[in-house]
Parts: structure tokens; sequence; C-alpha cells
């Protein structure tokens, strides 16, 4: 899997919307899916733990759609909200 130090490398002094930039860059190049990309609500700081935890799931996610889905676009949102932040 693309796990383990990846999810560290990913994030290496990058924003987690950086990271996952990036990821969806990779699912475009292995799936050859057409990606996009939304932020939603005030962007804020993540706790260092929250931050890789929802990068691994997105991880995860995508390299199920590279190997699973016959998808031909994937969309990514992430939406801050006051208490928190959610991936759609």
């Amino acid at each position: 899997t693309r796990f383990g130090d990846g999810v560290a490398r990913a994030l290496d002094g990058r924003s987690v919307e950086e990271a996952l930039t990036l990821e969806l860059e990779w699912t475009e190049a292995i799936a050859g899916v057409a990606t996009s990309f939304r932020t939603f609500g005030d962007p804020q700081p993540l706790r260092p733990e929250v931050a890789t935890q929802l990068v691994r799931i997105v991880k995860e996610s995508l390299t199920n759609v590279a190997q699973h889905a016959d998808a031909r676009t994937v969309r990514l949102g992430l939406v801050y909200l006051s208490e928190g932040v959610a991936v759609i």
C-alpha cells in the first residue's frame, strides 16, 4: 500500500490542502480520471494527528478509486466547520 511514511511525507511542510492536491494528482496519473478539489468554510489550523488521519483517509479512498472504480471523475471537498473538519 501507499501508507506508513507516505502520509508523513505527504504532509512534510505542506498544508492539508496542498497534500490533498498532490494525492489527487497521483490519482489522475495512475487512474486517468479527472479530479477537482474545493475547500468550504474558513480554513483553520488542524492538530497534527487530525491532519495525518485526514490525509490517510483520503489516500485510502483515492487508492480504492484507482484500483477498483471505473470512475471518470473524482471530486473532493474539505469542509471547515466551527468544531472540526469534514471530507466530502
